[in-house]
């Protein structure tokens, strides 16, 4: 579902030249869900975002879904976006003012899905998550862990095949953590794959694999 062969990133200010992702190479199964760890700067959002087509790799190739994305135009890689990756943030970046359900509404929006077919995923959606009762409540009224999963709902508005999560639980307590780590954990074993960047060994555990990036390096694999 997720190959990526030799790809590297660097970054320049001024004179300085910095290699961020350095010659990784990596391939995830479908339904496969994946952890990837490594200490602060170690490079894990920066793979992460090229990943899903965020960031541009300066060399190298990465495949989604058996398509080369360096080979495709700025509308075939928004398509991508749109439609075969969802994604969750740590900071949330939902619009405060909107109520959970706009919230969710809004990828489909994006699609052009009809109003009648957008009603029925969101409720289905919201459902998942268990967030149907705060459909109508303003974004900014709700708690940390309900903001997650309001994310998760519009992540997965697309029916996505490709979850992309970036430090999912960074803002959120014990309680909140293992709520949102079980609805991925569920997502997994119900097909979805889903790449997953976190700092916790915790938070981990609930993948098929572990990956650790050091310096831009896959260090280390473990496959339970």
């Amino acid at each position: 579902m997720i190959t990526c062969r030799n790809v590297t990133k660097r970054f320049r200010n001024g004179n300085t030249e910095t290699t961020v992702i350095n010659d990784v190479s990596l391939h995830i199964e479908k339904g496969e869900f994946v952890a990837l760890t490594g200490k602060s700067g170690s490079g894990k959002s920066t793979l992460l975002n090229m990943i899903g087509l965020i960031e541009v790799p300066d060399s190298g190739t990465i495949d989604i879904a058996g398509s080369d994305t360096g080979r495709m135009t700025d509308i075939q890689r928004a398509e991508i976006r749109n439609h075969k990756l969802g994604y969750i943030f740590q900071s949330f970046y939902l619009e405060e003012r909107y109520n959970v359900f706009r919230n969710i509404e809004m990828p489909l929006l994006i699609s052009d899905v009809p109003k009648a077919e957008r009603k029925k995923r969101i409720s289905e959606c919201m459902e998942y998550v268990d967030i149907s009762e705060k459909s109508g409540q303003p974004a900014e009224t709700l708690s940390g862990g309900e903001k997650q999963r309001v994310c998760i709902a519009r992540a997965l508005a697309n029916d996505p095949d490709i979850i992309l999560a970036d430090e999912p639980c960074g803002n959120l307590d014990s309680v909140n953590t293992e709520r949102v780590m079980e609805l991925l954990r569920k997502l997994s074993d119900a097909g979805k794959t889903i790449l997953m960047v976190t700092h916790s060994m915790e938070d981990a555990q609930y993948a098929d694999r572990i990956i650790t990036l050091r310096d831009g390096v896959i260090t280390d694999e473990d496959r339970k």
